[in-house]
This record gives structure tokens, C-alpha cells and sequence, in this order.
């Protein structure tokens, strides 16, 4: 038979809750909780205890199973969209899908964690944005296919920028401790000119 009642305990390693059902005045034994998947694919995310519920039970209400929790008058969806399926937890994270804009939020007040032994690619049609305080690439080789706009870039540790096309800058590039190479060995701060002749003649081209 069908019973609601409310949880009183909760034990999670063993997926089992404890269920007082109002209108007997009983507390049930240890009751089996229903999941999506118990074998090779595993769900696990306790109820909690005051968790309203409904339960199928036996006659005698000695066995049976908690069937999950259910919202009453004072408890209520939150959303109540009927194209959003929505999950809030209990310190505000919040994992949305709205299906009508087709939008996916996910709003987690604490550190997100994703860890893979395999690739991980992101695609998309439409621009991408990483906003944060900072960003670390942790690799041995970082790879931009299309063009790189940066505000600054610096390097720490001896690290190389290496560019197989043009570099072009509309402000100074200066150098601290270093120097300016050209392919062929000519450097702009200690190379030095031939053919130099006073008056208004012009250098030839740098000795390296």
C-alpha cells in the first residue's frame, strides 16, 4: 500500500532512510531507497532527514521501499517553468537546462573540478569567454590555430615566444637584458656599419 510520511534517519553509505508515517504514529525500519541505477551504472544522493516522501509498504508496514521524496503545501518547485529541469542545492548551486531557449546555466558557489583520462574538446558556433581573476595553461605546448589578440603578454621562468608569422605592433618593443636579432645574425644594439663617410651619405647595410 501507498504511505507518505517524513524521514527521520538517513543512512547513506547503505541507501536506506528510517520513515515516521503520520497517520499510523509508526517509525518504519530501514527502508531501501529508489534509484535511477544500481549496478554498473551507480546513483547516489541521499535524501535528507524532515524529507517528505511517499513509501510502498506491506499490510503490515514491516517491509517495503521508499519510493523518493515528493513536495507538499509548504515545500514547492522552484522554477516552476514547465521547459526548465532544474537542480538547487542546498548552498545555492544551481544546475539549469531551460530546453525552450536551449540554454544550459550552471551557478556553483564553490570550485568546479573536471578531470578526464581521455581527450576534452569544447565546440562551439559562437564566441567563448573566460572571465577570471586568472588563468593558468598547465602544458608542454599551447597551440592558437587563428589569430591571438592579447593586451600584454609576459613570460616568466625563461619562457620563448616563438611566431611563425608576422608580428606587428602599433607601440614600442623594448628589451631588458637582451637584444633584437635579425635571421641572418645582425643585432640591433651592438652591430655596426660599413662604407660610413661624413656629410649626407647614407651607411651601407650592418656588419654582424
Amino acid at each position: 500500500m501507498l504511505k507518505f510520511g517524513i524521514i527521520t534517519g538517513v543512512d547513506a553509505a547503505a541507501g536506506k532512510v528510517r520513515v515516521h508515517f503520520d497517520d499510523d504514529d509508526i517509525v518504519s525500519d530501514w527502508l531501501p531507497v529508489t534509484v535511477k541505477n544500481a549496478l554498473k551504472n551507480k546513483d547516489s544522493f541521499p535524501l535528507d532527514v524532515k524529507e517528505h516522501v511517499a513509501c510502498l509498504m506491506d499490510e503490515h508496514c514491516e517491509n517495503g521501499v521508499c519510493l523518493g521524496a515528493i513536495y507538499s503545501k509548504d515545500v514547492k518547485p522552484t522554477g516552476g517553468n514547465k521547459d526548465k529541469w532544474r537542480k538547487v542545492f542546498e548552498d545555492g548551486t544551481v544546475l539549469e537546462y531551460d530546453r525552450s531557449a536551449h540554454k544550459l546555466t550552471v551557478d556553483a558557489k564553490g570550485t568546479v573540478d573536471v578531470k578526464a583520462t581521455g581527450a576534452v574538446s569544447v565546440d562551439t558556433n559562437a564566441a567563448a569567454t573566460v572571465k577570471a581573476t586568472a588563468v593558468t595553461l598547465d602544458a608542454p605546448t599551447v597551440t592558437c590555430t587563428g589569430a591571438l589578440t592579447a593586451a600584454s603578454i609576459s613570460t616568466s621562468g625563461g619562457g620563448d615566444i616563438t611566431a611563425a608569422g608576422k608580428i606587428t605592433a602599433t607601440g614600442d618593443i623594448k628589451t631588458t637584458g637582451g637584444d633584437v636579432e635579425q635571421k641572418d645574425s645582425i643585432k640591433l644594439g651592438t652591430h655596426k656599419h660599413l662604407g660610413v663617410t661624413p656629410g649626407g651619405g647614407t651607411t651601407a647595410l650592418p656588419t654582424p
